[in-house]
């Protein structure tokens, strides 16, 4: 999953300033979207603009239904779909992917 999940944030960047990366929505198999970025103006850690591998955690936001698996980093348990998940270990976006059958291929 941690192969498929770096090829896509690879080949999915939408803008990269040098200081700010944006990448695609993720869209699972099963229909589960979620937006997953790392970069110096996202919560992450690193909080710089690197590779993506150099990231042990990332920023998930705007998922598309409430998924429990990150509801501990939510910055608004309120609003599950219109918040932001900050520092979210690599493992636990990786487990996410892996709940939702992987990411759908574009």
């Amino acid at each position: 999953m941690k192969k498929e999940f770096y090829k896509y944030m690879k080949e999915n960047v939408v803008s990269d300033n040098g200081f700010f990366r944006l990448h695609k929505e993720i869209k699972c198999k099963d229909g589960f979207k979620m937006s997953v970025q790392a970069s110096e103006g996202h919560y992450c850690s690193p909080r710089q603009t690197l590779p993506i591998e150099s990231y042990s955690s990332f920023e998930i936001g705007y998922p598309s239904k409430k998924e429990d698996l990150i509801m501990e980093y939510a910055e608004d348990n309120d609003y599950p779909t219109k918040t932001v998940y900050g520092w979210c270990p690599l493992d636990v976006v990786l487990e996410v992917l892996k709940k939702h059958d992987g990411i759908k291929a574009i």
